[in-house]
């Protein structure tokens, strides 16, 4: 279950553990609580954040675990990537859950912030389970809510703010999805549709792209990491309205 007490940082360190070891065959259960959880006068302490961990990576479908230990899904993108990638799947049904909570995890980001287009929800606990899908599965828990915004700054979504959410992605995470696009330019259409859905939901209702992800690339725009023009006489969909941006170009220059 996706819905676990973990914080991100572990995630990454044991998804990266379980890949060099596999050179080598399966990686046990046994092995990788050796590996992390530390031991006081010859007894392990308690192992439940590891477990947490190995829940949280399998129901990502970022490791898999058969009877013999567990093995990695490889994948060529960087870790949050390649996470962010399958929970966006996860949520659009492309991959089947090993728990019915699972596709929320990204579900809540787009329910609550990218479809109305909301930057800060001051009480994420009351607004999550407002949310009829998420109250059909029983709803969610505050504890789970807040791993849940320890997650998605992790992955640098946002902001934790008391008991809400700041939700405004990372230049350096939009970088990354720039750095990872295998064009130089294109319309703006092809670019959210074809390469930036494949990791986060961008579209609000009014049709436009929602302020949380307008932000880092206007950002972007003024470091000089990408440009974006108007193409007057392009059909293609307007975004960043009132100024209709129709086409992006990427530069190759790092933050």
């Amino acid at each position: 279950m996706l819905f676990r007490t973990v914080y991100g940082s572990e995630l990454e360190a044991i998804y990266t553990a379980i890949s060099i070891r596999y050179q080598g065959g399966l990686v046990s259960r046994a092995s990788v609580i050796d590996l992390f959880v530390p031991t006081i006068n010859g007894a392990l302490t308690p192992t439940q954040n590891v477990e947490d961990a190995l829940s949280f990576l399998i129901s990502a479908q970022v490791i898999r675990e058969t009877p013999n230990g567990f093995h990695p899904v490889q994948s060529p993108l960087p870790f949050r990537l390649f996470l962010l990638n399958q929970l966006r799947r996860l949520a659009l049904g492309q991959l089947e859950p090993h728990h019915p909570q699972d596709p929320l995890y990204l579900m809540l980001y787009d329910s609550l912030f990218v479809t109305p287009d909301v930057t800060f929800v001051a009480d994420l606990h009351s607004a999550a389970n407002q949310i009829s899908r998420v109250q059909q599965l029983g709803g969610l828990g505050r504890e789970k809510v807040q791993a849940w915004k320890r997650i998605m700054a992790y992955l640098g979504l946002g902001y934790r703010a008391f008991d809400g959410f700041l939700a405004v992605v990372n230049p350096r995470l939009a970088q990354d999805i720039l750095d990872h696009w295998g064009q130089d330019s294109a319309t703006l259409d092809q670019f959210f549709e074809r390469h930036w859905a494949r990791f986060l939901p961008f579209r609000a209702r009014t049709g436009d792209a929602a302020q949380a992800i307008q932000q880092p690339l206007l950002y972007l725009m003024q470091r000089n990491k990408l440009s974006l023009t108007a193409l007057q006489d392009s059909p293609s969909r307007a975004y960043f309205l009132p100024q209709r941006m129709r086409a992006i170009r990427r530069e190759h220059t790092h933050v």
